[in-house]
């Protein structure tokens, strides 16, 4: 297990919970893998605010809101990251998930 950490709103008391759908490893970020895909998805359920136990199954088969778009957030967010002191902002996260939501669900809201 690696000793990587990700903590919200820099709170080392608020660490990032992992989710386990890809790597069993734990997070990692600055390229495209398993690592970088269950931090992109626990910073979505978390900025959701969804149940991390319930993401995975879902209700009635359907899966979170977090799980149909990580991948599209690793690869905009987390693929780019630095490998120390990275930081992203409520704003920028909330910004670009509206305009991904926006633009897979013309007919929502």
């Amino acid at each position: 297990m690696n000793e990587l950490s990700v903590c919200v709103n820099g709170r080392r008391d608020l660490p990032l919970r992992h989710i386990n759908l890809h790597s069993p490893d734990g997070f990692e970020w600055g390229y495209g893998g398993s690592g970088p895909a269950d931090l992109a998805l626990a910073i979505l359920v978390d900025f959701l605010e969804e149940d991390p136990k319930k993401v995975l199954g879902g209700h009635g088969g359907e899966k979170s809101a977090a799980v149909h778009a990580h991948q599209r957030f690793k690869d905009k967010f987390i693929v780019g990251l630095p490998r120390e002191h990275w930081r992203l902002t409520e704003d920028e996260i909330k910004k670009w998930y509206y305009d991904v939501i926006g633009a897979l669900c013309k007919d929502c809201g």
